[in-house]
């Protein structure tokens, strides 16, 4: 069998000499945009300072505090920053000798170029307000303008990520090094959630909504109320409570029963954007009658108030025990939408219970038995609290597993316990 040769690539002179040449502009051009583009040595975000009326009135979201690591500038800054100015203040520290630097920024969805100390400015897309700075000290200093920044109407209902640049190069131009700071534009606001009841109570109310739209993880609620009809222009004058993570909140100091109010919920997101108002609704609180209250009232003659069960169990109340439950109902349960929500069950289902063990002498021995440790865990959530006695808890059940976990490593103990 017959191989034929590998062809050989001839080069001519001509073709050589373009080659090389090509090479070397490469090369000249690599080194011209430096051999490096990683994050500047030794650097750290300095602060952030309003500049003439925003002097002093810079939000805190905007991480104005020195070594701060989230910026973030929302649909309130945004109307409030309109037309101003800040100062931007980062140090490299210790700074390198022989080099020039740069300061730059860009809109959300824009970018700076970072090639070298002298970055093309392009109007609406990159702005540079210091290039070929000699650095001769370790703070650097600028100004950036918050409209070109922002980069978009506050009620433009877009977010991103706008950039401030810090570029530094050497004078051999042989070494380029930047440095990011993101700043989170969010000029989107939440949607409105929607109310779906006001639950009156005893100089209360419960405000319950529903939320499809937003992220439950991330959304926080604010419920509003007032004694007339309100808009979003009067929010500054009416009563409300924030900070709420769930869909429903009980309104319970402040309220006056008969009288009406007007009550709406809106939305905010982890930005602080505040939804529109929900839709509004009314409640009027008003002397409400517990079961036991009615019980009285309908001519019952059992003395064991709150705790009729244990009543029914011993014959007669135990006042001590009695008052602990008292205590314990009136200082925890009753402080939560859950723990109000086993007081009504209790009210409801419980003289039931009682009826039925009033004339069984072996079931009210058994609840006798029952209730022994229920008095005593309300009397350690009384005087160590509801966090300390779930500490508590924990604590003795490591201790069990524990000390198990030693028996069963001692045949002989195992052995002498069966």
């Amino acid at each position: 069998m017959t191989v034929n040769p590998v062809p050989q690539l001839s080069i001519g002179p001509r073709a050589k000499a373009l080659a090389l040449s090509c090479l070397a502009l490469g090369v000249i051009a690599f080194g011209a945009s430096g051999t490096a583009r990683a994050n500047i040595d030794n650097f750290s975000f300095g602060s952030i300072e309003g500049v003439g009326t925003l002097k002093g009135k810079l939000s805190t979201r905007l991480g104005t505090a020195s070594n701060s690591t989230e910026h973030r500038i929302n649909i309130d800054d945004c109307e409030l920053y309109a037309g101003g100015e800040i100062e931007v203040s980062v140090k490299i520290d210790p700074r390198p000798t022989g080099y020039q630097y740069a300061a730059a920024y860009a809109p959300p969805g824009k970018t700076c170029p970072v090639t070298d100390a002298n970055p093309k400015a392009t109007d609406g897309e990159c702005y540079v307000p210091l290039s070929q700075r000699e650095l001769t000290g370790t703070t650097i200093k600028f100004t950036v303008k918050l409209d070109q920044l922002i980069g978009n109407a506050c009620d433009s209902n877009v977010e991103g990520s706008a950039k401030l640049y810090i570029i530094i190069q050497n004078t051999s131009l042989s070494r380029v090094q930047s440095q990011q700071i993101s700043i989170d534009v969010d000029l989107r606001a939440p949607a409105a959630p929607v109310l779906d009841e006001v639950v009156p109570g005893d100089a209360r109310f419960t405000a319950k909504w529903s939320d499809d739209e937003n992220d439950s993880t991330t959304t926080e609620y604010v419920v509003y109320y007032g004694d007339a009809p309100f808009g979003e222009d009067d929010l500054e004058d009416i009563d409300s409570k924030s900070g709420i993570t769930t869909t429903s909140y009980a309104v319970e100091s402040g309220l006056s029963n008969d009288a009406t109010y007007y009550v709406s919920v809106a939305a905010r997101d982890e930005s602080d954007n505040e939804s529109a108002l929900s839709n509004q609704l009314e409640v009027a609180p008003a002397e409400t009658t517990d079961f036991w209250e009615a019980y009285v009232a309908g001519g019952g003659k059992d003395p064991g108030g709150f705790c009729f069960i244990a009543t029914a169990a011993y014959g007669t109340p135990m006042e001590v025990e009695l008052g602990t439950l008292r205590a314990f109902r009136d200082q925890v349960l009753m402080q939560s939408d859950a723990g109000r929500w086993m007081v009504s069950e209790y009210y409801e289902k419980g003289r039931f219970l009682a009826a039925y063990i009033a004339d069984k002498p072996v079931l009210r021995a058994l609840v006798r038995v029952m209730l022994v440790p229920l008095v005593w865990l309300a009397q350690v959530v009384l005087v160590a609290g509801p966090l300390a006695t779930f500490g508590l808890g924990l604590l003795a059940l490591y201790a069990y597993r524990r000390l198990r976990r030693r028996a069963l490593s001692h045949p002989m103990l195992v052995q002498e316990l069966r």
